[in-house]
């Protein structure tokens, strides 16, 4: 009679060992996976972003309002109205419908989406913004912030119909409690990203160097919400010099500071220390798509 060969199989040990290390791959991939989206998803809206941010110079140059004047004509008397020209001037803006208005003349939120709403190639998916200053006696600055809409807009379906992102943004006859405003902010300054309660309008923040301008100090007015939002990497600031930063990363001492992926340009710096320059920003809770300085000479 033969005897049946003897095969040894895997002891227990073993088997708890491969799922360990089988279980450190699979935590190693889950880690990565979502950093793979998001570099994606940034460097979708970086695309688009810009695509959006042209359409918003073409827009600006080139509208006429119903006063007959250009809008940068209009953009021009209404900086030059304040008292601070030179200064970041944020035009006013409905904060339950999103529409600017510009020395009396509204500027409707459907001429600031991309694609504007019904568009054949679908809903809205950026909104843009703008302030402007007076950099010289001829020269106007505006600085165009492109966000992406609120993705957790939820629509409603009153009577049947089915509301479309177009209808809760821009939609005509749609009832006040079905309508969203594109990119929202709370109470605090800081992003809901669900469209509601307000509009996330552009701010004009103090700010202090420190570090040789490796830093910014957050004035200690600002609401804690905005502080929060204005600390995500990729934020991106416009000072009151024209220049747009980067923010790399949130103070690790300073709750209030932020780092920036470039210093501050030694002439600014020099202006600063001399009294000549206090350094205000422009911001957005919302980390921008893009974010721009359009030059005009008049």
């Amino acid at each position: 009679m033969s005897r049946r060969p003897y095969h040894r199989g895997f002891t227990l040990i073993e088997v708890l060992i491969a799922v360990l290390v089988l279980a450190i791959g699979l935590l190693g991939i889950g880690a990565v996976f979502p950093v793979v989206v998001r570099q994606q998803r940034q460097a979708q809206d970086t695309i688009q972003g810009l695509t959006a941010r042209q359409s918003a110079e073409a827009y600006l140059r080139a509208r006429v309002n119903t006063n007959n004047n250009t809008l940068i004509r209009d953009i021009a008397t209404f900086v030059d109205g304040n008292s601070k020209p030179a200064e970041w001037q944020v035009p006013d803006v409905n904060l339950k419908t999103g529409v600017m208005t510009i020395n009396g003349e509204d500027l409707p939120l459907a001429d600031r989406l991309s694609p504007p709403p019904f568009a054949e190639v679908g809903d809205p998916q950026f909104v843009w913004d703008f302030a402007a200053r007076r950099s010289g006696p001829n020269q106007l600055e505006v600085a165009v912030f492109v966000r992406r809409v609120d993705p957790g807009i939820t629509l409603g379906s009153p009577s049947g119909k089915k509301y479309t992102l177009s209808h809760a943004l821009a939609g005509d006859g749609v009832l006040a409690a079905y309508r969203r405003v594109p990119v929202g902010m709370d109470n605090t300054g800081r992003a809901t990203l669900s469209g509601t309660p307000n509009y996330a309008t552009l701010t004009v923040i103090d700010v202090d160097p420190i570090e040789q301008g490796a830093k910014l100090v957050l004035a200690k007015n600002t609401p804690a919400g905005l502080i929060a939002a204005l600390r995500q990497p990729g934020q991106k600031l416009i000072d009151n010099t024209g220049v747009v930063h980067t923010v790399a990363r949130a103070d690790d001492v300073n709750r209030s500071a932020v780092v920036l992926e470039q210093p501050l340009p030694s002439d600014v710096l020099y202006r600063i220390e001399t009294g000549d320059l206090e350094l205000r920003v422009l911001a957005t809770p919302q980390v921008p798509a893009a974010a721009t300085v359009v030059k005009v000479s008049q």
